[in-house]
């Protein structure tokens, strides 16, 4: 039957492998097999946002961004940085620790002292 080409006017059962050499209604099935071989099974097109939300938390070791944390990040400032300076408190002034600074006209409260007068 080489080159020749027949019609089935009603049903065709087939048992065992079906071997097709070129392509089907104008697709090459090995291609479309390999695809389909690599979607996940039961996997979605139409996954809502909050859907991939939950998958992606489901996962060990992932957190939730959440409006706290939001809160949280908005509240440091622009180009802070993750070490901390010594400051002499209440003047905003940084202050080196090996030091001797004077603060002419500097009146202090007991409150300023922690209570030591």
């Amino acid at each position: 039957m080489s080159n020749s080409s027949f019609k089935i006017k009603h049903g065709l059962n087939v048992s065992g492998n079906v071997v097709v050499t070129g392509n089907v209604d104008g697709r090459d099935l090995v291609i479309d097999g390999n695809k389909l071989d690599n979607i996940e099974v039961g996997a979605t097109a139409d996954q809502s946002a909050t859907e991939i939300k939950t998958a992606y938390e489901s996962n060990a070791g992932v957190e939730s961004f959440t409006s706290t944390l939001n809160t949280k990040l908005d509240g440091i400032e622009a180009s802070a940085n993750n070490y901390s300076n010594t400051y002499a408190d209440g003047m905003n002034q940084q202050v080196a620790t090996n030091s001797s600074p004077t603060f002419s006209g500097l009146v202090l409260s007991s409150m300023d002292c922690g209570g030591i007068t």
